[in-house]
């Protein structure tokens, strides 16, 4: 009888111990993969999954790594063994993520899609998911359901900028100009020197001077219904009754976006959108509109691409105060 209970006791400490193996060469693979030595990290977790091949933070590390090391093919089944544990929805919702963003690299959007959306229901309280989500959609041209996600992502955080950002472009894929230039507007006054920043003021001008984006062959082009027509033409409208006369380009854009942001807001006031995020944007512009600070603003959201706007918001910085 006691030699049975010795025999068991020392089991149960091979097996402690093995677990502990397995948590340490974990431990030391992340380190690895912090420093971003990712061949080193897939040994330590190799090591690990040999011990405890369920191991689901294994897994997800072996995926990720394999994934950074540029061997994606490779880090799905390991990613796919997570979604089948019993790990928290985080851990799992992580690794349809990552899944999806390898199937996107890899410009497989059904499957991208298909994982992302499973993340979102894995773990629906990560609503940047849906960021990820809507750039997949926009890269597979499925700009209405990319601007449900953006908008998603807009209700819960309204200054994220890359949101912002996307939901300006796929509303102007659409040719809903209106949206489209609120959001770009909005864009530039939260990062207004920044990567994207002379893109958004490209695209702002191409709204303001009548432009489209060219749809891609074999693309339907957008359904325009009659609200959309309007704000369209609200623009148009707007842009024809300003003076293009000689005067500084941030000048101009300010009288020009003063007659827009008037035209916009007067008919949302009449009749609201069922888009929240866009209706909040038309009666803060309306607002800003009648306020002194238009020259400012355009002065402001000009400055990654006119030198002369930059000087005057550097020579004016008491009146970049405050948020516009």
């Amino acid at each position: 009888m006691l030699k049975h209970l010795i025999i068991a006791v020392l089991l149960i400490a091979d097996l402690s111990c093995f677990a502990q193996d397995a948590r340490t060469l974990i431990k030391e693979g992340s380190e690895l993969a912090d420093k971003k030595q990712y061949t080193n990290a897939i040994e330590k977790y190799k090591a690990a999954l040999t011990l405890e091949p369920n191991n689901s933070t294994a897994n997800y590390q072996m995926a990720f790594s394999l994934n950074a090391a540029g061997k994606a093919k490779e880090a799905i089944p390991y990613a796919q063994k997570v979604t089948t544990s019993d790990a928290s929805a985080a851990v799992i919702s992580s690794a349809y993520s990552l899944m999806g963003n390898i199937y996107d690299k890899s410009a497989q959007p059904k499957p991208a899609i298909d994982n992302y959306l499973q993340a979102i229901k894995t773990d629906s309280a990560n609503y940047k998911l849906h960021y990820n989500l809507a750039l997949v959609y926009f890269r597979a041209r499925q700009y209405a359901q990319a601007e449900k996600s953006a908008l998603k992502v807009l209700a819960h955080e309204p200054k994220h900028t890359g949101s912002i950002r996307l939901y300006a472009l796929v509303t102007f894929h659409q040719n809903k100009r209106a949206p489209a230039l609120l959001a770009l507007c909005y864009f530039l006054s939260l990062d207004p020197d920044g990567a994207s920043s002379a893109e958004a003021y490209g695209n702002l001008q191409s709204i303001l001077k009548g432009g489209s984006l060219k749809i891609a062959p074999g693309e339907k082009p957008p359904v325009i219904d009659a609200q959309t027509r309007e704000l369209n033409q609200a623009i148009v409208t707007a842009v024809s009754t300003v003076d293009k006369g000689k005067q500084a380009p941030a000048a101009l854009l300010s009288k020009q976006l003063s007659a827009v942001f008037t035209n916009i807001g007067g008919i949302t006031q009449k009749r609201s959108t069922d888009a929240p995020f866009f209706n909040h944007l038309a009666t803060h512009y309306a607002q800003l509109a009648q306020s002194n600070r238009m020259p400012a603003f355009a002065n402001y959201i000009s400055q990654s691409v006119d030198k002369a706007a930059a000087a005057w918001v550097k020579a004016h910085s008491a009146e970049m105060s405050g948020e516009w």
